[in-house]
């Protein structure tokens, strides 16, 4: 007995010393049950009563949580027995890692392993919250209240709780669910403000016989307080979401082993539109997602189509922002993105590589905005994205089609070029790849546009070169890669003008082959129709260009084609020179034209031909060049056979020339001339006409060794100068001319001879005009002449003596005044056989008139005024003032 009660009080005292340690122990006692990733970090406890464990704050943490996972318990009654557990609070703090790459591990649910016995729990409340580390901004808040878990016998547990989002407006829900037969599964309703319609509907069920799980969810925001709705979004996206509409359904399916990984997911939305301050996105789509051997891999249930509408240029800002110098007007700042994604496009997140994502299909993008669209159908897509936050890790290969229609001004500026045009009509397509920031053309891409009003701006170190076109029209072929950009096309231009260079067509039609910009070389063919150019203060007009030409480097084109005139005559030249220093050299090839193009010819190299002087007959062959550089230079070697030309009323047929012309500020020429009949203006004709021609840049013209047959006789002049085409310096000398063949182009009424004469005419030129000063005649052999009027009195011995008179020699002298006065004096010796049976004679004859504008008639205009012609035939000779019979 005595021993019974010492190992009583023994064991009473050692009770009293484990009671009185408790705090000391139990500590230990609950960090050696948890689970191996989770510690201790508070424990609170009353003294251990009789029937249960008190603990006033029990605190734990997850450390090896990626989540984050914190815990916190007060006023836990744990009894002995373990059939039953009630707590006053339980907080749940849930902290998430900074955003990361997603992993395949990210789409996984832990496997529930509840105990084949559990006790019953009771819950006063419990407090969740969910926040993102570095964010410090709450992203939910969840409270639930009389938490139950109810153990009913085979092993079955049903709990439930009230739910409350602990926001502005708090919102109401209800959870339930049971755990039984190795089977756990819960629901979770959020109900709309009265309290019936649940807006939100989350299903899960874990089966661990079959370790699969289940998750669904549904949410409608028809049914939601849109109040609460709103507020609760601008909180969470810090007022960036202020509206949420449509329906939204989730199912995904989850298997494994030690834990369950995504298997399947389907997703519905049904008119689903998210709301910003400056926008509204629009989703609708149905996707499926699969786990295969590859990894995951989301396809869509039916055409997707998502709409992303900007209306505080947001989308336009971003444009301007990354291509520098390119400028919206205001009116287009509000933009519509939508984007269709075909039923055969796929996301496939690979298994080996937590940071690749590969997607193909087709995607259809359009963007509009109040005066613009862009539609961009992409198919055959096939890209990676090695790094989700970094676009430059993207690779992708698409073909495309792009049609791009911009109705109000569009302006890009760089750093040497502005790009201006009213409309945008833009059409491309091909394919393209993508890789390290390279975009390449796998295949030349089709390539068309139309500009409306275009401007165009190049800028130099010297001055601005401004193309302007009321419309244009391109269509090309461009070769994409990351060495150079290659192009093959044609652009035809309305209206085109180039300024300061004065250049302007009313149609331009540009071409080229494989024009590479960046090494400045490419093969071009440039024609144009109503052309003109504005250079040195002169207009050139009446031709058009028909050129190919090739880009050497930036400092050299060289080319060849021709020059169209207008009447239809082709000129075909070659051109090299510098674009950079405006250096040019042009070769005018060998050309035959018809020669009353002659004068259109020369004013391509802006040569003026005389005033008055036509080619209307006969072919010419033409050569020559022209260099630019500060000024013009131009030279031309022309030759003709079988010509006809006019030089105003004096007409030339049957003529063969040569010639140089030299144009450098003024116009020189030199040629020779073989004409064989040459009608002067008066009546004259000429023939065998020959001589070489020069005209000075003072536009003098000068006819050098003339030589020509006059009335059987022969002209000859070392020089005669045409000056103002009508004052003539020159000493004509006329040799054999036939005496009887002059008197008949003089027409005198009743005069008429016979014989030779030669005769010398200095010709010089005064201020008031031409003048002959010394001119003298003689015959070369006997002749006679023969002056009879009627109604003369017969005792006029002197005409009774000219009626027949038999002269010797005959000889005199001219003067003719500028005033068109002149005086002839001739003098006669012979005999009439009819008077003093043939008596010697000498006669010295004084004749006198006025004949203004004697050489200008003669040569240019022919117009012997009537008047003067009259008095010229009805001059009588004056009294002889010396004469005597012999």
């Amino acid at each position: 007995m005595r021993v019974l009660l010492k190992l009583i009080l023994i064991l009473s005292v050692l009770l009293a010393v484990i009671y009185a340690s408790s705090p000391l122990w139990l500590g230990s006692i609950v960090a050696r049950q948890l689970p191996p990733d989770w510690q201790l970090e508070e424990l609170e406890s009353q003294y251990p009563g009789f029937s249960a464990l008190k603990i006033k704050t029990l605190k734990l943490r997850g450390v090896n949580s990626n989540s984050g996972l914190a815990l916190s318990i007060n006023q836990l009654l744990l009894p002995y027995s373990l059939e039953q557990l009630s707590a006053d609070t339980l907080a749940v703090d849930v902290t998430l890692e900074p955003q990361a790459a997603a992993k395949l591990e990210d789409f996984s649910i832990p496997v529930l392993t509840p105990s084949t016995q559990l006790p019953s729990v009771s819950i006063a409340k419990i407090n969740i919250k969910l926040k993102r580390e570095g964010e410090g901004a709450r992203l939910a808040q969840l409270q639930l209240s009389e938490f139950t878990l109810v153990a009913s016998p085979g092993g079955k547990y049903n709990f439930s709780s009230d739910i409350k989002l602990m926001e502005t407006t708090p919102v109401n829900g209800f959870l339930e669910g049971e755990i039984a037969n190795q089977i756990v599964a819960a629901s979770l309703k959020l109900v709309s403000a009265d309290g019936t319609s649940p807006w939100l509907r989350l299903k899960f069920r874990q089966q661990l016989k079959t370790n699969t799980s289940s998750l669904q969810a549904e949410f409608d925001s028809g049914l939601v307080d849109a109040g609460w709705l709103n507020a609760s979004l601008a909180y969470s996206s810090k007022n960036r979401l202020t509206g949420l509409t449509g329906k939204l359904s989730v199912d995904a399916r989850f298997a494994g082993e030690s834990a369950h990984l995504l298997e399947s997911l389907a997703l519905n939305t049904e008119q689903m539109s998210a709301i910003t301050l400056s926008s509204e996105l629009q989703v609708n789509m149905g996707l499926k997602v699969s786990r295969t051997d590859a990894g995951l891999t989301a396809m869509l249930l039916r055409k997707a189509n998502i709409s992303y509408h900007n209306i505080s240029g947001e989308i336009p800002r971003w444009i301007t922002n990354n291509i520098a110098g390119l400028e919206f007007p205001e009116e287009t700042m509000e933009a519509t993105v939508v984007v269709g994604l075909s039923t055969h496009s796929k996301l496939l997140l690979p298994k080996d590589n937590s940071r690749t994502i590969k997607f193909s299909g087709d995607v259809d993008l359009n963007i509009g905005t109040t005066s613009s669209s862009i539609q961009l159908p992409l198919t055959e897509i096939e890209a990676e994205i090695n790094q989700l936050l970094d676009p430059d890790s993207i690779i992708a290969s698409a073909a495309f089609k792009l049609e791009w229609r911009q109705e109000s001004s569009f302006v890009y500026t760089g750093a040497d070029l502005k790009l201006q045009a009213n409309t945008i009509i833009l059409t491309t397509q091909g394919k393209i790849q993508l890789a390290d920031s390279s975009l390449n053309a796998t295949e030349p891409l089709a390539f068309e546009a139309q500009l409306g009003d275009l401007q165009a701006s190049i800028f130099t170190d010297n001055e601005t070169t401004t193309l302007s076109a009321e419309k244009t029209l391109i269509k090309a072929q461009v070769s994409l890669s990351t060495e150079q950009l290659s192009t093959t096309g044609k652009a035809t231009l309305r209206n085109a003008e180039i300024q300061p260079m004065g250049l302007f067509a009313a149609n331009t039609e540009l071409q080229w082959t494989e024009l590479k910009p960046q090494a400045s070389s490419g093969q071009l063919r440039t024609r144009t129709t109503g052309f003109s150019a504005q250079i040195e203060n002169e207009s050139w007009a009446g031709f058009d260009f028909d050129i190919d030409y090739q880009l050497v480097n930036s400092s050299r084109i060289k080319g060849n084609g021709k020059l169209i005139l207008d009447a239809g005559t082709d000129i075909p030249i070659s051109f090299s020179g510098n674009p950079e220093t405006a250096n040019w050299d042009v070769e005018i090839k060998e050309s035959k034209i018809q020669a009353n193009q002659l004068s259109k010819i020369l004013a391509l190299a802006k040569i003026d031909t005389p005033a008055g002087l036509k080619l209307h007959q006969g072919q010419l062959i033409m050569r020559g060049s022209l260099q630019l550089t500060d000024g013009i230079a131009t030279e031309l070697n022309i030759s003709g056979k079988d010509i006809g030309l006019s030089f105003l009323k004096t007409t030339a047929t049957g003529g063969d020339f040569s010639a140089k012309l030299d144009y450098s500020g003024a116009l020189r020429v030199n040629g020779k001339l073989v004409v064989k009949t040459v009608n002067l203006a008066a009546g004259l004709d000429l023939t065998e006409f020959g001589a070489d021609i020069v005209l000075r840049e003072d536009g003098e013209i000068n006819f050098h060794q003339l030589a020509a047959r006059l009335f059987s006789g022969q002209l000859k002049t070392e020089r005669l100068q045409v000056i103002d085409a009508n004052t003539i310096n020159s000493t004509m000398v006329f040799t054999g001319l036939n005496l009887q063949q002059l008197l008949a182009f003089a027409d005198f009424d009743g005069l008429t001879g016979s014989g030779k004469l030669d005769i010398n005419l200095p010709i010089i030129s005064e201020a008031a005009g031409a003048v002959v000063k010394n001119g003298t005649f003689e015959s070369t052999e006997p002749g006679f002449l023969s002056y009879f009027q009627a109604g003369v009195p017969s005792s006029n011995i002197g005409l009774q003596a000219l009626e027949n008179f038999q002269y010797k020699s005959l000889s005199g002298t001219i003067e003719y005044r500028a005033d068109g006065g002149y005086s002839v004096v001739i003098k006669l010796q012979g005999s009439n056989p009819d008077l003093y049976n043939g008596y010697p004679i000498a006669f010295s004859l004084n004749i006198a008139g006025v004949l203004p504008e004697l050489f200008n008639a003669l040569f240019i205009s022919g117009n012997f005024e009537e008047a003067i012609l009259k008095q010229v035939k009805s001059d009588t000779p004056e009294t002889p003032d010396s004469g005597t019979i012999q």
